[in-house]
């Protein structure tokens, strides 16, 4: 059986996201960290951020990296986004792993996947052992 490039190149972009989030899923929590909190708190922000409330995202940020981005860059990456997306709809995966940083500091790694009206967005956060963000991104 011949396989066209198109559908290797369909069948690889795939996989690597699902291997991707099953290995990360597998390492599960670290120790210290709880899957109710995490979860919690990143629905919270999800929260925050369909209701626009910069604000309370950056408050939620750790102090090193709160001076190096402001509610207003968080607002110019994320309104635009938002803004085509439509209605949030519902979260539809939480998926937690562990995420060993610079110092062998580690964070709980929170990959939450929601529904809009218009398409589908992946919020990746990073908590301390605080609770506090140490890195977020939506894609």
């Amino acid at each position: 059986m011949k396989i066209s490039i198109k559908s290797f190149i369909s069948i690889v972009l795939i996989l690597v996201p699902v291997l991707i989030l099953t290995s990360c899923n597998s390492k599960g929590l670290p120790e210290g960290f709880n899957k109710d909190e995490v979860t919690e708190a990143a629905k919270s922000i999800v929260a925050d951020a369909n209701n626009r409330d910069y604000e309370a995202v950056h408050a939620r940020i750790d102090g090193t990296l709160q001076g190096a981005i402001s509610v207003e860059e968080i607002k110019k990456a994320w309104d635009p986004i938002l803004d085509e997306s439509g209605d949030f709809l519902d979260f539809d995966d939480v998926i937690l792993s562990s995420k060993t940083g610079e110092e062998d500091l580690v964070y709980a790694l929170a990959l939450v996947k929601c529904s809009y009206e218009n398409g589908k967005h992946t919020y990746t956060f990073y908590f301390d052992e605080d609770m506090t963000l140490n890195g977020l991104w939506m894609k």
